[in-house]
C-alpha cells in the first residue's frame, strides 16, 4: 500500500510535475512529462530500498531535497533524482506519523521541520538532523501536524481529538478544540486566521481567535480521512472513508 503521496511543480507549473510515494519500504518517484492536469503522461521510477521498515512520511523541502521517515523509527535524505544522501539523519524515540518544513518565507531560511510521533510528541528538528525541540503535545498519537503559511506557528491534531496551536519554538498558545473521535487532518485557511479540521464525517472551521463561533458541516457518509484548503483558489478538499472527494 501507498502510504503518502507529495507534489511538486518543478518549474512552477502544473503541466511538469515530480511527485514522491512511498511504498513499503521504498520511495517511488513519479515524473510529469507534460500534458493537462488530466491527461499527464507519467514516468515512474523505485529506488534503492533503505529503510528495514513502512515509510510513513515523505516531505520535499524548498530546497529540492526529499525527507523520508520509516517504522524503523529513522529520517533519511534524498536529491530530487533518487539518490539517498544520508541514510539516517536522525533516529527517532518513537514511530513518526506525518512530517512537515518549514515554509520558505522572505529571508527567512526554511532549514527546520516539525515531526509528529505516535507517543503524543512532536520534534522540531534542524536540516542537519538536531533536535530543537521535543514537546508532548497529546494523549495518544498525533496524527498531523502544519506550519501556517508565515512559518510562525505549528497546529498539531491527535487521537485524543485536541487541536493545538504552538507557536515557531514549540510554546504552546491555546488548545483550539477538543472533540470526542480522533482528528485526522488539519490545515491552515490561505490568510493563517482559521484552521479547518476533520472529525468524524464532519469538516469543522474555527478562528484562532477565542471566543468566535465555529462552523461545521457533514463532507462524507463515513470518517474524513483527509483535507486541503488551496492558497490558490481558496477551494477546499476533502476525502473520506466513503470511497468519495
Amino acid at each position: 500500500p501507498i502510504s503518502n503521496v507529495s507534489l511538486v511543480g518543478l518549474d512552477g507549473t502544473s503541466d511538469e510535475a515530480e511527485a514522491h510515494s512511498s511504498c513499503g519500504g521504498r520511495l517511488g518517484w513519479v515524473t510529469g512529462l507534460g500534458g493537462s492536469r488530466r491527461n499527464m503522461r507519467l514516468k515512474c521510477t523505485t529506488v534503492p530500498r533503505v529503510h528495514n521498515d513502512t515509510l510513513t512520511c515523505v516531505a520535499w523541502t524548498p530546497s529540492n531535497e526529499i525527507f523520508a521517515a520509516s517504522d524503523d523509527q529513522t529520517i533519511s535524505v534524498w536529491t530530487h533524482e533518487g539518490e539517498c544522501t544520508n541514510k539516517c539523519l536522525v533516529k527517532l524515540d518513537s514511530y513518526a506519523t506525518s512530517m512537515d518544513w518549514l515554509p520558505s518565507v522572505s529571508k527567512q531560511a526554511a532549514d527546520i521541520f516539525v515531526v509528529t510521533l505516535s507517543d503524543g510528541c512532536f520534534l522540531i528538528v534542524s536540516k542537519t538532523g538536531r533536535i530543537e525541540r521535543k514537546v508532548q503535545a497529546h494523549q495518544g498519537a498525533i496524527i498531523r501536524a502544519k506550519w501556517n503559511y508565515s512559518g510562525q506557528a505549528i497546529v498539531t491534531a491527535g487521537e485524543d481529538g485536541a487541536v493545538k496551536l504552538y507557536s515557531r519554538n514549540g510554546q504552546l498558545r491555546s488548545t483550539i478544540t477538543r472533540c470526542k473521535v480522533p482528528i485526522y487532518s488539519v490545515v491552515w485557511s490561505p490568510d493563517c486566521e482559521h484552521l479547518l479540521f476533520a472529525s468524524g464525517n464532519k469538516i469543522h472551521l474555527k478562528s484562532i481567535q477565542a471566543g468566535q463561533k465555529q462552523v461545521e458541516w457533514k463532507a462524507h457518509d463515513g470518517i474524513v480521512t483527509a483535507i486541503d484548503w488551496s492558497y490558490v483558489n481558496n477551494t477546499i478538499l476533502s476525502a473520506g472513508e466513503d470511497c468519495r472527494y
